[in-house]
């Protein structure tokens, strides 16, 4: 069997989108093994798809710079539609990685999303198997479960209605600076304060100016 030259193993091609990937092996034109340099994901593909870069790596993070699709049964669009559990990965991510959103939602800043859910086959598992089916529809949440929350993560994350998360957006928020220096945006002042041993009297006086802090927490 003669190999063409350009797919001899260890030949180097580029991808359009992925980066540059490697021949490992040559069985035939549709059975060519190759890995990409960027993430070591190996598969396996054909000499025409090769030549024109149109290989694409399922582990590279393309999506808002962290995000990734991953191997498995999971669907980002279904009849030229986004998929409910595409939709609410990447707004997620969105939340958390894009600049220009903090610009409009500051709160989000330092949001970020745990290391498994970066790939969206992990996340949509999650997403199935706990969103609500009533029929309604329902809105991913970080911190109702622990007010202050800023990680994305099965352990902290529920659905809510529409409804319930515009009732909790609308409640008001205070931010503190702890005496460490660390930032606290907060709905329930007198649960945070029962929780810390401070005084919710002396913190409001804080948040309206009327004091400079109160056992070192200061306003934001």
């Amino acid at each position: 069997m003669k190999i063409p030259q350009d797919m001899i193993p260890g030949t180097i091609h580029e991808t359009k989108k992925y980066g540059k990937l490697e021949v490992l092996s040559y069985d035939k034109c549709n059975q060519i093994k190759v890995r990409f340099f960027n993430t070591g994901y190996e598969r396996f593909s054909d000499s025409t798809s090769i030549r024109h870069g149109d290989l694409k790596d399922p582990f590279m993070p393309i999506v808002k710079g962290v995000g990734f699709y991953g191997e498995g049964k999971y669907k980002a669009r279904e009849n030229n539609k986004m998929t409910d559990a595409y939709a609410a990965w990447s707004n997620m991510l969105q939340r958390c990685y894009c600049k220009d959103f903090h610009i409009r939602q500051p709160t989000y800043i330092d949001a970020e999303a745990c290391p498994e859910w970066h790939n969206f086959q992990v996340f949509a598992e999650w997403f199935y198997s706990n969103y609500p089916t009533d029929g309604k529809r329902y809105e991913l949440d970080k911190d109702i479960k622990l007010d202050g929350n800023k990680i994305y993560s099965p352990d902290l994350c529920v659905f809510v209605s529409r409804a319930e998360n515009m009732e909790k957006s609308n409640c008001k928020k205070f931010s503190f600076k702890s005496p460490d220096g660390e930032r606290f945006d907060i709905y329930n002042l007198n649960k945070f304060c029962r929780e810390r041993g401070l005084h919710s009297g002396c913190m409001g006086r804080v948040h309206m100016g009327k004091a400079t802090n109160h056992k070192g927490w200061t306003k934001v």
